[in-house]
């Protein structure tokens, strides 16, 4: 959504809001700040809310005591077309870049105070400094459409093709397996890319990603920007001076959604790994070995690897696992400047307890999602005005702002000038909902009020018809027609009490077969030629002369 123009958005997302006001029984009193595009800063925001809230750290943050009284943990977040980093830097950080923060403001649900029911303590108010950034077109299938561009532009220079000319030569892809070939769309233009399996130069091959990068408008990097090499520690390509600096020393990450999937496909089959639960520390050592091993094989020994997995994953997803793993290398080590853990020196190394780095899928026995860091401030938010409007609290309401604009508070519920959610009212027995009875019905009786969705169904099918049509062309047509006639006359003769003899007068001198005509005839031996004629299958090379 973020990649359409802003009126392709609104034309979306008005049809989308009018239909769920129309058709479910969701509270939408509002469609601009109930269906919109948020920005990947607020998506951020709220992925960092939600691995907090079900890891524990805001409820119980003695127990995540990482050092200088910080207990949170920071977000590691990549997408498809875009990939978050948000933490909450140290404080000498948060004195510097006070201008680039967003300052959350959260309560604490009361706890009861020992065995009296109708004692409660009072909510205590959370307040953290947070740098929530999105880097767009650093998501996984971004950059791999940017590093392929990178490959094309260098086959061009290095053989001295002109800009813009339709080159047909293939193009050697070091992230791709030998003997594995991948078609791609360059600029409106096919191309052939043949996989060579080299890992060095894969990595080298992705680094200009990188390193030709203007993340945030500046366009020199805050730290150093170079290549892997044994002198090199990390790099930090994407950092600049607006971007607080990380303090291993309290700041530990959690990566999410493709870093967990990326890992967990590379170490699937790793021997020594063992049973693991749903997280995984980030050990570089054993993720860079194996990262190499999959980017030198061929495609036929990853094939054959492939079957051996317990859960064996697609030849799209294993064709591209070396590109995403040496992305991630590259990212983490040569644009963020995350130590190699393992490797280098970490401040923290005698911290116990605690992982600077660790990849999951679920915490808390909860798949991870951003959505529910938004449902989390909504709920808070409402709970704090149900607490203003039946005590004497005056607490303040839920939610953020950014430093620059800290008169533009977005409250965690709904905006000022939006009427709010009803209080809840427990429904009679005979009482239901206006579209669908949540209570009493099952996911699938929805199907009685869909039946819209079968039109929708039937005119997809006579679109597919229409086009088979034209595509047979003119024979084919008439042939098919001819097949249609026939078969509709061998039901019709199938028919109970249905002769199809012809009452002819005795001594007539008309000939039995006048009034048959040529068509009706069962002849197959004058139709087979022009029939096989019609779907012959060319090659793939002679089709693309023919385009």
């Amino acid at each position: 959504m973020r990649l359409l123009t802003p009126t392709e958005q609104q034309q979306l997302l008005q049809n989308t809001c009018k239909y769920f006001q129309n058709n479910s029984d969701f509270y939408i009193p509002d469609c601009a700040s109930h269906v919109s595009v948020i920005d990947g800063d607020f998506e951020g925001l709220y992925g960092w809310l939600s691995i907090n809230s079900l890891i524990g750290s805001f409820d119980n943050p003695q127990k995540h005591q990482h050092g200088k009284n910080h207990s949170t943990y920071g977000l590691l977040d990549m997408g498809g077309a875009s990939t978050q980093v948000v933490f909450q830097p140290n404080s000498t950080e948060i004195q510097e870049h006070q201008n680039n923060l967003y300052h959350i403001n959260l309560n604490q649900v009361p706890k009861r105070l020992g065995n009296l029911n109708s004692t409660y303590s009072v909510p205590k108010a959370l307040d953290f400094d947070v740098y929530s950034d999105s880097f767009l077109g650093f998501g996984m299938y971004q950059a791999h459409s940017r590093y392929l561009h990178s490959l094309v532009d260098r086959f061009n220079k290095e053989n001295n093709i002109p800009w813009g000319s339709k080159n047909r030569s293939p193009i050697d892809d070091p992230c791709l397996p030998k003997g594995y070939t991948a078609s791609e769309i360059i600029d409106d233009y096919s191309y052939d890319f043949i996989g060579v399996s080299k890992f060095e130069e894969c990595l080298t091959s992705i680094f200009p990603v990188l390193q030709n990068s203007t993340h945030g408008g500046v366009s020199t990097p805050k730290g150093n920007c170079k290549q892997f090499s044994e002198a090199n520690e990390v790099s930090s390509c994407l950092l600049n001076d607006l971007i607080p600096a990380f303090d291993f020393d309290v700041n530990h990450f959690i990566g999410v959604s493709g870093y967990w999937n990326t890992i967990e496909e590379l170490l699937s089959t790793h021997t020594k790994r063992g049973d693991k639960d749903q997280k995984s520390s980030y050990d570089y050592q054993l993720i860079f070995k194996e990262t190499g091993k999959v980017c030198s094989e061929s495609w036929s020994t990853l094939l054959e690897l492939n079957q051996k997995r317990k859960s064996p994953i697609s030849e799209d997803e294993l064709s591209e696992l070396c590109f995403k793993t040496s992305w991630i290398l590259n990212f983490l080590h040569l644009g963020l400047g995350f130590p190699r853990f393992g490797i280098d020196e970490i401040p923290n190394k005698n911290n116990k307890g605690f992982e600077s780095l660790q990849m999951v899928e679920e915490l808390g026995g909860n798949s991870f999602s951003w959505t529910l860091g938004r449902a989390m401030l909504y709920a808070n938010d409402e709970y704090v005005q149900a607490y203003n409007n039946y005590t004497n609290g005056t607490l303040k309401r839920p939610g953020f702002f950014h430093s620059p604009s800290e008169y533009v508070y977005q409250y965690g519920a709904e905006q000022n000038g939006i009427s709010p959610r009803p209080v809840f009212v427990t429904p009679r027995d005979s009482e239901k909902y206006h579209n669908y009875d949540y209570e009493n019905q099952n996911e699938e009786d929805l199907s009685g009020k869909t039946t819209h969705r079968w039109y929708g169904f039937f005119i997809f099918l006579g679109l597919i018809f229409v086009v088979g049509w034209f595509m047979l062309g003119s024979m084919g047509r008439k042939v098919f027609s001819q097949k249609i006639k026939k078969g509709i006359r061998s039901l019709v003769r199938l028919t109970p009490g249905y002769n199809s003899a012809k009452y002819v007068s005795v001594g007539s001198s008309d000939d039995l077969e006048t009034g048959y005509e040529l068509d009706e005839l069962d002849n197959d031996s004058t139709t087979n030629k022009s029939i096989d004629q019609q779907f012959t299958i060319d090659s793939d090379e002679e089709q693309e002369q023919a385009i």
